[in-house]
């Protein structure tokens, strides 16, 4: 386990990724809120394997309380799970539980963001712990090889 020197320079580069993230997030949640209200009969929208409202299982399920493959609402589970409440084998959101999870509080194997419990964990915050962990209070070899590969300007601030 190795300390990092500068917390600061690693918040700071990585902050840009989190930021990214929060606003594509925030716009697809932003269609997720307003789609209901375009449909005629809000649980009763179907368009083959496409199901949009609330209440709805299908291989792609958008709305409120959504389960699918493809599952994207408030609470949405599936395979590929994305919005507030995102349980999946991907999830992505603000409270997120998977094996690969990215969310501002993330549960799972391999996690990111701003606060993260995992096995491998790439956290924004002090708060966030793994086993193998990259943040600013604490950087493990294993974590930081991990995600070095996908964000390489990470490899600036690893100590």
């Amino acid at each position: 386990m190795q300390v990092t020197t500068t917390p600061e320079d690693f918040k700071k580069t990585f902050k840009p990724y989190l930021v990214k993230w929060s606003i594509a997030y925030g716009i697809l949640m932003s269609f997720v809120t307003v789609l209901p209200f375009f449909s005629d009969y809000m649980n009763e929208l179907v368009h083959g394997t496409v199901t949009f409202g609330l209440n709805f299982v299908g291989l792609i399920a958008i709305g409120i309380n959504v389960a699918g493959f493809v599952a994207v609402g408030y609470n949405a589970a599936g395979v590929i799970a994305i919005g507030y409440n995102a349980v999946g084998v991907i999830a992505i959101g603000c409270n997120a539980v998977g094996i690969l999870s990215i969310a501002a509080n993330a549960w799972g194997v391999a996690t990111i963001g701003w606060h993260t419990f995992g096995i491998l964990a790439l956290g924004y915050d002090e708060r966030s712990k793994g086993k193998y962990l990259f943040a600013p209070h604490r950087q493990d070899a294993e974590a930081v090889s991990f995600f070095t590969r996908w964000f390489p300007k990470l490899r600036a601030v690893a100590a």
